[in-house]
């Protein structure tokens, strides 16, 4: 409607003192009119106070592409609001090469922002900026030649690799990066020698250099950033790894070769640059598993279970007799994360093994979930070792196999409280009858954890024999097990819970009344409506907001309060 409205209608609206939505409909309509004769007009809007008003007059003077806008529209670029600049950018863009002299002078600007927005716009035009911007490569001011570097990168144009190579030499550590950033943004191969220079021996610019020889993916850098990775420094070490990552297959042997070396810690980054470049790299690693020194096969192992490539299965289930212990519990490991069945029985077999391959084999046959595991996994609940014997109930509740039931039951008596409360969630995975009084016993458990799992595992169970017990879990001495025992009792929705819930109500943890005010919304019980409403004065706010959220699911009377109730929460919430 507004773009039908004549141009002095416009131009009165937009200087409208009374509604700022009314001056920024007239300035996008004056855009969409494309008179030239509302141009001045559009740049005095640019002084708006309202934000919106002034990125509608950008919007408009960029489609008008009027060359008397391009000074105000320069000056913009300063503006507060984000929106407001970037809008500003988009209409010099849109004007170009009257824009482009004015934009390289703003390249000299004090403030840094704006200098380099300046810079972005100039490389948004392309090659009509590219001339002067390579003058200004050359400029006196270092912070100019900073920004003219910046934006020849974004133009990406092959005629100002030269000239950004001889950049690499300025005197200002600054200039020298961002040439080296524009050079891996143009990725020309004429730069790699130069950036390989820089890399060995600029202190200043060695991590970008790193991530330009990346970008440029050429063999050549492969050694020269290898030897970056006993550098000192973390950061040119990331770097470094990241460019070895983009550079890929051909950065695979010589880093199969580092997997020999002496230090620890660069066969450590080796083996993790390996996992992240993939497929390339199977096949080497798979062949570094039959090396003679068992770190390099470790680290072969690990970077596979990273990979998840499927073909390397059979060489890590051979690998699992390794006479090695560490290089064993890493295969382990690696079938797990590669997660193939054809693993399943190696795994069974590893259960017999070392101590620390017995963790990592029974952990792994948890996440194959495979039946063949269950009853090694049964046998693995009577191990001397607790952790081995808590890797087994994990397992066997992800297995899910009701021939677990009882050898779990059992397993409730171990001596160690964090077996307990695996066995007790393996239970509540189950969800097998037999459990419920196993587990309301586990409700006495002296470790605060087993007791909270024995909440969770029995809320699982639909059986009406939980509620009594979980009423008296409201009653627990750690707050943790009312919490859950609330939440709980709110799921089964049994109306015997309703007045041990409101006395939950005033329980001193607060996110015990919380859960409590929920769960009595979710049984529904016309008994609750009064305490709730009493909940409505609570000193916490989410008590209060969930006694108001249960009263508005239970009927009748209540909801003149809810909506009394929200109002003045509205009203704090605005102050």
């Amino acid at each position: 409607m507004a773009v039908k409205k004549g141009l002095e209608n416009l131009l009165r609206d937009l200087k409208d003192e009374r509604d700022w939505r009314i001056r920024k409909s007239a300035a996008w309509a004056l855009g969409k009119l494309g008179d030239r004769r509302a141009v001045e007009p559009l740049i005095l809007a640019l002084k708006d106070e309202n934000c919106d008003v002034r990125e509608a007059a950008a919007l408009a003077l960029g489609k008008m592409r009027d060359k008397r806008a391009v000074d105000p529209l320069v000056q913009m670029l300063r503006d507060k609001d984000r929106d407001v600049r970037m809008r500003a950018a988009w209409a010099l863009i849109r004007i170009r090469e009257p824009a482009i002299e004015p934009l390289i002078q703003m390249l000299r600007d004090e403030d840094r922002g704006v200098g380099f927005r300046a810079a972005y716009v100039l490389g948004e035009m392309g090659e009509l900026a590219l001339e002067p911007l390579m003058k200004a490569l050359g400029d006196e001011g270092s912070s100019v030649r900073v920004r003219a570097a910046v934006a020849l990168g974004n133009i990406g144009d092959k005629r100002v690799v030269e000239p950004l190579i001889q950049a690499l030499g300025d005197k200002s550590f600054e200039v020298r990066e961002a040439a080296a950033r524009a050079l891996g943004a143009i990725r020309d191969e004429r730069a790699v020698e130069p950036l390989i220079r820089v890399l060995r021996g600029d202190e200043a610019v060695r991590q970008t250099a790193a991530w330009a020889l990346g970008k440029l993916r050429d063999e050549r850098a492969v050694e020269p950033l290898i030897q970056m990775l006993y550098h000192e420094n973390t950061f040119v070490r990331v770097s470094s790894s990241a460019a070895l990552v983009m550079i890929g297959e051909s950065a695979v042997n010589p880093l199969i070769r580092v997997l020999k070396r002496q230090n620890s810690d660069v066969r450590v980054t080796a083996a993790w640059i390996l996992g992240e470049i993939g497929e390339p790299a199977v096949n080497p690693l798979i062949e570094a598993l039959k090396e003679s020194d068992s770190e390099v096969r470790m680290r072969a192992a690990w970077a596979l279970g990273r990979m998840r490539n499927r073909r390397a299965v059979e060489p890590l289930i051979q690998a699992l007799g390794d006479g090695d212990k560490e290089v064993r519990v890493t295969v382990a490991w690696a079938l797990r994360k590669i997660e193939d069945r054809r693993a399943v029985e190696a795994l069974i077999e590893a259960l017999k093994g070392d101590e620390a391959v017995r963790q990592t084999a029974a952990w792994a046959l948890g996440k194959l979930r495979d039946k063949r595991a269950v009853e090694p996994l049964i046998e693995a609940l009577k191990d001397k070792d607790w952790v081995v014997r808590m890797e087994a109930a994990r397992a066997l509740g992800k297995i899910r196999s009701k021939q677990a039931v009882e050898p779990l039951i059992k397993a409730l008596l171990d001596e160690n409280g964090k077996v307990r409360q695996k066995v007790v969630n393996a239970l509540g995975e189950l969800r097998d009858e037999r459990a419920v009084e196993p587990l309301i016993w586990a409700l006495n458990d002296v470790e605060d954890g087993v007791r909270i799992s024995a909440v969770h595992a029995l809320r699982e169970i639909e059986d009406k024999r939980v509620v009594e017990p979980l009423i008296r879990a409201l009653r627990d001495r750690y707050s943790y097990v009312r919490l859950v025992a609330t939440r709980a009792l709110g799921k089964i929705k049994d109306p015997r819970a309703v007045e041990p819930l409101i006395d939950s109500l005033k329980d001193f943890s607060s996110k015990v009344r919380r859960n409590a005010a929920w769960a009595l919304g979710e049984i529904r019980d016309k008994r609750a409506i009064e305490p709730l409403k009493e909940a409505l004065n609570d000193v916490d706010i989410r008590v209060r907001n969930n006694a108001a959220g249960a009263l508005g699911r239970l009927e009748g009377e209540d909801k003149p309060t809810i909506r009394k109730l929200g109002s003045e929460d509205d009203r704090e919430k605005k102050c």
